[in-house]
């Protein structure tokens, strides 16, 4: 091979690789309070790109569409994607709000709308979403166990099934594409899947709200936030029966000209709820004491998709021979990257929902990724 062939198909590989890697890193922080954002959405054409928990995206240079830089609790914001607005301030809603009225959006009403119309509002064909599955558990303050897979996701109409609910491969099914980050330390704590599929859909979230606050009824105050929507915030009191001890907060934003909820948080102040478990064999009351969710939508063609879901709980593992006290807390967020129009019959490769996400890889083989992890995250994976 001639010397100047050989400089020139190392300059060809170079070029290529750099183009093939290639990215615009941008930090989304608060106006007001300067501190990153994490989870915030830059919407392209047809892909969406998060933040981490350190407020960072990186964004292909080959994007050429302008991006939609959104969270719903913040002012959205419209960039070109050329890397020049490094730092990206977002306004929160708080700061955008008129009067808050008591009553003219009562929550309880708009849940009962929500239900009663789920399929004129969000899509209800069969869809396939291209998702990152992001599971992360923190003891005693430190990372504990850190999980992050490509997944593909198979919603048959993008809600629970209440008549299917013990066949949930019938309306829901996950195939795992990889695995990119995996370590744990004390315990392995993964989800299984099967365990929160109720939680991933709107629709049975708000019919858990509306069974659970039947006595107590659901006081709620709103006010507008721009021209068709408004912030909707909500707070039950206790709810104590023989099922469970419980109280609800929680925010929604509304728009009131689709009549659909874009995005709501939902905060459960838990009482009394505990389970028996099992660390370094050594035995543990894991006390709950408050669990939360949340759910983000954007439109698409007329009706609304999932952009995001992320589940979080908290409390303390309680030794039961020394009687010290741990705090714990969990998170697992489903980042929805990607849409396209699925098929009645799902998914080809789908995984089993009743194990944990590794246990579905014969060879338990981690592929290296360039997924965003926080600094705080690297230096888990690092360790």
């Amino acid at each position: 091979m001639s010397r100047v062939f050989k400089i020139t198909f190392l300059l060809i590989v170079f070029l290529s690789t750099n183009l093939m890697i290639s990215q615009n890193t941008y930090k989304v922080i608060d106006s007001q309070t300067k501190e990153p954002l994490t989870n915030i959405e830059f919407i392209a054409r047809n892909q969406i790109y998060f933040t981490n928990e350190d407020g960072e995206a990186k964004i292909p240079i080959e994007i050429k569409d302008s991006l939609t830089i959104r969270y719903p609790m913040f002012r959205s914001q419209t960039i070109a994607n050329n890397g020049k607005n490094r730092i990206i301030e977002l306004v929160p809603v708080e700061k955008l709000l008129d009067e808050v009225v008591v009553n003219p959006y009562p929550a309880k009403r708009i849940f009962e709308e929500i239900l009663k119309n789920y399929s004129s509002i969000y899509y209800d064909k069969p869809s396939e979403y291209d998702c990152t599955l992001k599971q992360k558990g923190i003891l005693d303050n430190k990372i504990n166990n850190l999980l992050i897979a490509n997944v593909k996701v198979w919603t048959l109409f993008n809600g629970y099934n209440f008549r299917k609910g013990a066949k949930a491969n019938s309306f829901f099914q996950m195939s795992l594409n990889s695995v990119n980050y995996f370590r744990t330390q004390r315990s392995d704590i993964q989800v299984i899947p099967s365990d929160l599929i109720r939680l991933l859909f709107l629709n049975s979230e708000i019919r858990g709200i509306l069974d659970a606050a039947k006595e107590v009824g659901i006081p709620s105050q709103s006010s507008t936030i721009n021209d068709g929507n408004v912030l909707i915030t909500f707070e039950t009191e206790r709810i104590t029966n023989e099922h469970e001890d419980i109280a609800f907060i929680g925010k929604i934003i509304y728009n009131t000209k689709d009549k659909a909820i874009t995005y709501i948080q939902v905060i459960a102040e838990q009482y009394n709820t505990y389970r028996e478990t099992v660390i370094n064999n050594q035995k543990y009351i894991r006390y709950t004491t408050n669990s939360e969710v949340s759910y983000s939508f954007i439109k698409k063609d007329g009706k609304y998709i999932p952009s995001l879901v992320e589940l979080k709980g908290r409390g303390y593992d309680l030794n039961v021979s020394s009687r010290e006290k741990t705090p714990f807390s969990g998170i697992q967020t489903l980042y929805f990257s990607k849409f396209s129009k699925g098929k009645s019959g799902g998914l080809k490769n789908r995984m089993d929902l009743s194990k944990k996400l590794t246990d579905n890889i014969p060879d338990k083989e981690i592929n290296t990724s360039d997924i965003l992890l926080s600094k705080e995250e690297k230096e888990f994976v690092k360790e």
